[in-house]
This record gives structure tokens, sequence and C-alpha cells, in this order.
């Protein structure tokens, strides 16, 4: 969802002072996730894994709040959506993640 330029992220720090997780193959470790779809096309995001997953179709700005034992945490997952569905993404749709944790 980011630019390459990097700047909407370096943006997001100085705004926030909230630090970028490794989400290539979603390492984060987080309570509750908060993504917010961005793009008029709408994307794929799947839930849990395995016999369980649930995918769901989501439009310009949906807010899902996601529980960690939901989002596949150390999985090969990437931001909840398996790689075959992050493949496909369209051009010009892009989230937010914001990972809450507790300390």
């Amino acid at each position: 969802g980011f630019s390459e330029e990097r700047h909407h992220i370096n943006h997001l720090r100085e705004m926030s002072g909230f630090g970028y997780q490794a989400y290539h193959k979603d390492e984060a470790k987080y309570h509750t996730r908060v993504i917010l779809q961005l793009g008029g096309f709408g994307k794929k995001f799947c839930l849990k894994k395995g016999a369980d997953e649930i995918a769901i179709q989501v439009r310009h700005g949906t807010v899902i709040f996601m529980k960690q034992c939901l989002g596949g945490q150390g999985s090969n997952v990437t931001h909840g959506v398996p790689p075959g569905l992050n493949k496909g993404k369209i051009t010009g749709s892009g989230i937010i993640i914001i990972d809450l944790w507790e300390k």
C-alpha cells in the first residue's frame, strides 16, 4: 500500500511515532490489527488459515478490526492476505495497517 519513495510511511512515522514492522511475511506481532481499504475496486482479505479460511471482499473506505487469532501471525500470509490473492492486487488499491499491541 505504500509508494516506492516511502514518503507515506515516513510521514506516518513523523506524525505518530509508530515504528514500521516487516510485513513481507507478516512477521508483525499485534493484539488487534486495524486495516483501512483505499481504492475504488476493493480487495479480498483472508481471515484464519487452512480449512477455516474465510475470504471477504471489501470496498473503498472499509475499516476492519482483526484480532490476532484471525490474522495468521508468523505465517507466509501478507497483511492477512494469502499470496495468491495478494498477487491479484488491483492497481490503485491500497491498504493502511495499524497494529495495536499490549506492553
